[in-house]
């Protein structure tokens, strides 16, 4: 996972973070709350690395058993916050 911001029309990266991934089994989602729980641990070594809080995110994934659906909502990140 990677933190960046942007700056006068520019990318400018901050942080990251890496963990190993939990909860797949060839290629699909086993255990959505590992899975979950591994975005959580590598969005704390981000948020560390890069010295501030994520105010919004971007998730990709990809793949032929990938289906998706646009929302917004609230998901708890270890203190509470909305995630656009």
């Amino acid at each position: 996972m990677v933190i960046c911001a942007l700056e006068g029309g520019k990318v400018r990266f901050l942080g990251a973070g890496a963990v190993p991934s939990h909860g797949w089994q060839k290629g699909k989602i086993a255990d959505q709350t590992a899975v979950a729980d591994s975005i959580r641990a590598a969005l704390r070594d981000a948020e560390a690395a890069a010295q501030v809080s994520a105010e919004s995110v971007v998730v990709g994934m990809g793949g032929y058993t990938v289906r998706g659906a646009n929302g917004r909502g609230i998901i708890e990140l270890g203190h509470l916050r909305t995630v656009e």
